[in-house]
Parts: structure tokens; sequence; C-alpha cells
């Protein structure tokens, strides 16, 4: 039942705004059930009082189809005015003794309840409303002398109800509240893994880029001495009559085997594959080192 209440009550739209208006159709609602009954308690002291309620919850009533026909932020302030004038009415109804007035102080933290937190200018008109009520009514002075019910017992009644209401208000603040700071950090988590996975993309992208110049230079660098074997080995069979001309041919065959064989150590020590004591290596200066020796 309550799932299917609150799929009623749901406005589509953004995940804020339909968390916002969820939060407007249920304070519209309770409102509307706690006050029913008053309906028929008003009746037996005043008509003016239990008609007049009967209007208060169509309006809140109302406020429900509003944000439904999408009017969003009209339905919201329509909300702030409502309870605004309602707490100012019966409060001079039925006297400063009710406590009624004690109301609009906790309307001045629903708009920060309704309005997202971004929306400066709404949240600051939103809290005009209740403070301009509660001006009004204390300058003015306009509480009933003679207040319309007098019983002790229905106006412990009434404050417990105006209680009632602002724990409502606290409540629905505090899970307002914890919903963003559940969105916040659900986002900053979701930033965070995507800047983790950026970061791996960057370092195989990097290793990727060394492996490559690396594998271009050692290439290049084994291409060199190869066509110098074949050079040499090539002046060796027309030089080999000439004794001291086939050894300075032979010498430089060895310079290029001992150039070639410190290459290839290089590349077994920056691939592990060198015997003696394990020992920790950092691969990308390892690697650093490898391209300078390649390249000089």
């Amino acid at each position: 039942m309550f799932r299917n209440l609150k799929t009623f009550l749901t406005i589509k739209g953004p995940v804020e705004l339909q968390e916002k208006l969820l939060l407007t159709n249920y304070i519209a609602l309770v409102v509307s059930c706690v006050a029913f009954p008053y309906i028929f308690i008003f009746r037996i002291y005043s008509v003016a009082l239990s008609n007049a309620l009967i209007i208060i919850i169509t309006s809140f009533l109302a406020i429900i189809a509003l944000g439904k026909l999408g009017y969003h932020t009209f339905s919201r302030f329509f909300l702030l005015l409502t309870t605004s004038v309602t707490a100012a009415y019966y409060a001079a109804s039925f006297g400063q003794e009710a406590g009624i007035q004690y109301l609009f102080f906790s309307y001045l933290g629903l708009p920060l309840v309704i309005f997202d937190f971004k929306k400066i200018k709404y949240v600051f008109f939103g809290c005009l409303i209740p403070i301009c009520c509660m001006l009004f009514l204390e300058v003015s002075g306009y509480y009933s002398p003679t207040p319309v019910i007098t019983s002790p017992y229905f106006q412990n009644i009434i404050r417990l109800t105006s209680i009632f209401f602002v724990s409502i208000i606290i409540v629905l603040s505090l899970i307002s509240l914890i919903n963003s700071l559940r969105r916040s950090y659900t986002s900053l988590q979701t930033a965070y893994e995507d800047l983790q996975l950026q970061q791996k993309l960057l370092e195989k992208s990097w290793h990727d880029s060394v492996y490559a110049q690396l594998t271009r230079t050692i290439a290049h660098e084994l291409k060199n001495p190869l066509f110098e074997f074949g050079m040499v080995i090539g002046a060796l069979k027309t030089s080999l009559e000439d004794k001291e001309t086939a050894l300075m041919f032979i010498d430089s065959l060895g310079q290029t085997v001992e150039e070639l064989m410190e290459l290839l150590h290089a590349m077994l020590e920056s691939g592990g594959a060198s015997v003696g004591e394990p020992k920790e290596m950092n691969l990308p200066d390892a690697m650093r080192r490898v391209l300078v020796l390649a390249e000089g």
C-alpha cells in the first residue's frame, strides 16, 4: 500500500526534483489527513473554523494536483503560503496561549526541504512567506481577545498537533539531508572510480608508448650491427690473403659484437632475466636507462 502511495505521489523528472516534489506531496497529504478530524471537532465550537478547515484541506490536496499537472515550482510556493496562512489564521483564532504561532519557526526550514539548495533565490523567497505572515500577526496584534476554544484540554491537543507538525518537518529535513549526502557520496565514489580507471589507462598508454619506442630503438640498433656483420663478412671474403686487412675487419666485427652484447645485457636486466640476488627495481627508470643506452 505504501509503495502504491509513493508511486502515486511521485512526479516524473530528475532524481532531485522527484525527491523534493515527493516530500512536498507527503507534507500536503499528512497535513490533510491530520486536519480532517478537526472538521468535525471545530464544528462543535465554530462553524466558521470548520468551513475554513475544509477550504484549507482542499488547498493542500490541490498542491498534489498542481505537481501532477507540471506546476512544480508553483505547487511548492503554494504549500508554503497555505501552511503560513493557516497557522496565522488559527493562531489569531485560538489566541497566543495555544502556541500555534510558534509553527512559523519550523516553517523557516521548510524551503530547505522542498527546494534544491542550489536555487538560493527560491529558498530565500520561500523563507520570506512565513516571516511576513509571522510579522503581520505580531505587529498587527491580530489575536482574538476571546479565543473561540477556551478548553485547556483541547488547547493541549492543539499544542500537541503543532509539535507533531514540527516533528514532521524536522524528520523530512533530516531525510532530505541524508539523501543529499548519499547522492554526493555516490557521485564522489563514481568520480573516484572513473579517476582510477583513467589513471590505469594513462599508465597503460604510457607503458605501451615506452615499449613501442623501446622496440623501435632495439630493432634499429640490432639492424645496424647485423648490417655491419654482412659488410665485414663480405670484406673478409675478399681480404683473406691480406692478413693485416683481415685482422682489422675481425677487430671491427668483435667491437660490433661487444656493443650488441651490451645492448642485449641491458635488455635482460630490464626484463629481470639476469642472474643475481632479487632486488626491487623501478621499471620506468630501468626502461629509460635502456633507451639512453640504446640511443647512445
